[in-house]
């Protein structure tokens, strides 16, 4: 795992695209509830909705130790909701919309739609369809902080880039799946602002990028080429450095319309 949460970005994007204070937020594919304890407190109802039992067990062991009063965890699958038709002013896909099979990715958007009420907000994050980036981050001076590492205290050394051509092909479709959404033939939404930032993953040690690749079945795709350039970079460093993991990340609002 990475060493560093890296969500800083992430939580003021989505903060900028949509106003969760006061409103009834249904989380798509909320997984072990990442985004939900810094996001849902404001929230009248957060309903978190997944359909990984293990994922839900886990952010069911949080909300135990963690009590959070808007939120509720219900185990389903995004392409129909349990829920009532015009019920939420918010639907956020949480890094999952990529994540179901193309041909259900257009239906789970129409079924967002469906649960939103007139002029409720549909939210949605995933990674772009541009490759992972690999960087050496090369402290400037010998007592610079490792934790976290602010960017600009560090020289950043492009390493490489990597990335299966079938994971990008779900990032270009899921993003298509918005677009034909919010097009005039699409399923009555506008775009309302989109933004695109970087997410980082820090790791100190190349034992822990390579057990973080294969953990996630990336080996192959980084190639013992890119390994190497990162040894080599570690190895020459004379200050405190990181490897970083740079996953470009793309967050949309779109609104739906009146009937």
């Amino acid at each position: 795992m990475p060493l560093i949460d890296p969500g800083d970005n992430e939580l003021a994007t989505l903060r900028a695209l949509g106003d969760f204070a006061g409103r009834r937020v249904i989380e798509i594919g909320a997984g072990d509830g990442r985004l939900a304890w810094p996001l849902a407190a404001q929230a009248v109802l957060w309903l978190a909705v997944d359909n990984d039992r293990a994922e839900l067990r886990a952010a069911a062991d949080d909300l135990r130790d963690h009590p959070l009063q808007p939120l509720r965890l219900v185990e389903s699958d995004g392409q129909a909701l349990p829920v009532t038709a015009a019920s939420f002013d918010l639907a956020f896909f949480t890094w999952s919309l990529c994540c179901v099979p193309r041909e259900g990715m257009p239906r789970a958007v129409a079924e967002a739609g469906r649960v939103l009420r007139a002029g409720g907000l549909l939210l949605d994050i995933h990674p772009t369809a541009d490759p992972m980036r690999l960087e050496a981050w090369l402290a400037l001076t010998p007592g610079a902080s490792r934790n976290p590492p602010a960017p600009g205290n560090y020289q950043r050394q492009a390493l490489g880039s990597f990335a299966s051509s079938d994971t990008l092909d779900d990032f270009r479709a899921a993003s298509a799946a918005l677009a034909a959404a919010s097009s005039a033939a699409g399923s009555g939404f506008s775009p309302v602002r989109s933004e695109t930032f970087d997410y980082p993953y820090f790791f100190e040690s190349l034992d822990e990028l390579t057990d973080y690749l294969e953990a996630n079945e990336e080996m192959d795709q980084a190639g013992d080429d890119l390994l190497e350039r990162a040894l080599q970079a570690l190895s020459a460093a004379t200050t405190p450095a990181w490897l970083v993991l740079v996953q470009p990340v793309v967050a949309t609002s779109l609104r739906k319309l009146s009937p």
